[in-house]
């Protein structure tokens, strides 16, 4: 006769739960971080592009408060894309911290 570990049974399910959270999470913000990154990085480019179009052509279009307007639109985007990074690696941190506590719970279950 085979005796069924009710205790065994949920950890191992809540296991298997939390994993498929944590994958589909990851999906997702990998996911949003690339498409962040590739926006601010287009950005960025698109206001160098026309900070450096503005030197060259400056005596043509652009004065040089415009010049000092799109560079400060630079510094802008630079600034935002710096505090994305932070957030991820804030949110990078606490998910490390979720997992210890996970594991810590997980262990406590497991053993009583």
């Amino acid at each position: 006769m085979e005796i069924f570990d009710v205790k065994q049974f949920w950890a191992l399910k809540w296991e298997k739960i939390i994993a498929n959270i944590r994958h589909d999470y990851e999906l997702l913000y990998a996911s949003i971080h690339r498409e962040t990154i590739a926006y601010y990085e287009k950005k960025m480019k698109e206001v160098q592009a026309e900070v450096e179009q503005a030197k060259v052509d400056q005596t043509k279009y652009y004065q040089e408060v415009e010049i000092n307007k799109l560079e400060i639109i630079q510094q802008a985007f630079q600034s935002e894309y710096e505090e994305m990074q932070q957030i991820y690696a804030y949110e990078k941190e606490n998910l490390i911290k979720l997992e210890a506590t996970y594991c810590k719970w997980m262990n406590l279950i497991s053993h009583p």
